[in-house]
């Protein structure tokens, strides 16, 4: 009898190693932002994203709180092809072309011009053109390691990170939310979290993250460094 127990208890530690090999990983494109609340400084903003048949931002809704109270906005996406157009609640439009993978060529709206160069299917250049000085801004040139942003280049400024490599990159990450929010996709998809970012050696963010029990990121802490204190935004999301 003894010896059955022994058995038994070893088919049972053999059946759950087997059920937690064929757990399911984080499909990362999969993820969908349903809300995000954003909240920095006093200043509250609840976004809500609601998305087309074909899984393409439709609308985002924004309301205010807090030291926003009574901001109320929206952008308004409407499709042409693989390509977009966002209209805000001012009538301000942001045209943004795309391929049919879902990567952003050009962003255009009434004073800049944003053109995006790819080495594959990573950024290597991104330009910055003002129509009001009829000039070249900025360029940005990125260099990456293992999937990931490693560095951007920009006149005398170096940005620089590091990445939780036990972690992958998603659509709550620091870089990917705020591409999201501001032109409806993200544009660098790193293969891994971001953990913190460097300005010419110098810390300028750290990002800390809370995780529900699917694995997505479920809160946020955008830490900046405003020596010699620091400033935290807070992202906090739910999802479809």
């Amino acid at each position: 009898m003894k010896s059955n127990r022994h058995l038994l208890l070893f088919l049972f530690v053999l059946l759950c190693a087997a059920a937690a090999c064929k757990k399911k990983s984080l499909n990362t494109a999969a993820i969908k932002i349903a809300t995000i609340d954003y909240s920095h400084g006093g200043e509250l903003e609840h976004y809500r994203i609601i998305y087309d048949a074909y899984n393409n931002v439709d609308t985002m809704t924004i309301t205010g709180a807090g030291s926003a109270a009574g901001h109320n906005g929206f952008n308004a996406f409407k499709y042409f092809g693989s390509s977009y157009s966002i209209t805000n609640e001012t009538n301000n439009i942001t045209t943004v072309y795309a391929n049919t993978a879902g990567v952003i060529l050009d962003v255009m709206n009434t004073s800049d011009s944003f053109s995006f160069i790819y080495s594959g299917t990573q950024l290597a250049q991104l330009y910055d053109w003002s129509y009001a000085a009829n000039s070249l801004l900025s360029t940005a040139q990125y260099t990456w390691t293992n999937g990931d942003v490693s560095a951007i280049y920009s006149g005398s400024s170096t940005q620089t990170y590091d990445y939780n490599t036990g972690k992958p990159g998603q659509i709550g990450d620091p870089t990917r939310v705020r591409q999201f929010l501001a032109v409806g996709l993200p544009y660098t998809k790193t293969s891994h979290l971001p953990a913190d970012m460097y300005v010419n050696g110098t810390w300028q963010e750290k990002y800390y993250y809370t995780f529900d029990g699917q694995g997505r990121i479920s809160q946020l802490q955008l830490v900046t460094n405003n020596a010699p204190t620091t400033d935290t935004a807070v992202y906090q999301y739910t999802y479809y």
